[in-house]
């Protein structure tokens, strides 16, 4: 799930599947009611640094689902899927699953690491470059 906060409310998208589609689900709650609905206090370092990891979250999300559409995949779903079971793509598909779990492995560790007062919050672009590079088998 992509959130956005900006001075006309938070905004959540998300994707979902609709039998054989995806399709984006788009829910936003006005400024007025998110003022309304948070504290009055100011954000703790820890809520801040939260919502940054948030955002990390889906960069990580977005890069993955790029790097599967660069290889002409409708989606990093479909790539994974065919893992499953024998067909012409699956060893593509074993390979970009190990990889994604090798991608969210490591933005967990930074996450965590983050909590802990181990690192500061790294940057999109940052995170992106620490993930391993995604080699498709011939």
């Amino acid at each position: 799930m992509l959130w956005k906060l900006d001075r006309n409310g938070i905004t959540a998208t998300r994707n979902i599947s609709v039998g054989h589609d995806e399709v984006r689900a788009i829910s936003a709650i006005p400024a007025d009611e998110l003022a309304a609905a948070l504290p009055a206090d100011p954000l703790t370092s820890a809520e801040i640094n939260a919502l940054k990891l948030a955002e990390l979250e889906a960069a990580v999300d977005q890069h993955i689902e790029a790097v599967a559409h660069a290889d002409m995949w409708d989606s990093r779903i479909t790539c994974t899927m065919r893992a499953g079971y024998p067909n012409p793509w699956q060893n593509k598909a074993i390979a970009f699953g190990q990889w994604m779990d090798a991608c969210y492995a490591h933005s967990i560790k930074v996450q965590t690491d983050v909590v802990a007062g181990l690192r500061t919050v790294p940057t999109k672009a940052e995170l992106i470059a620490e993930l391993p590079a995604m080699v498709w088998p011939v």
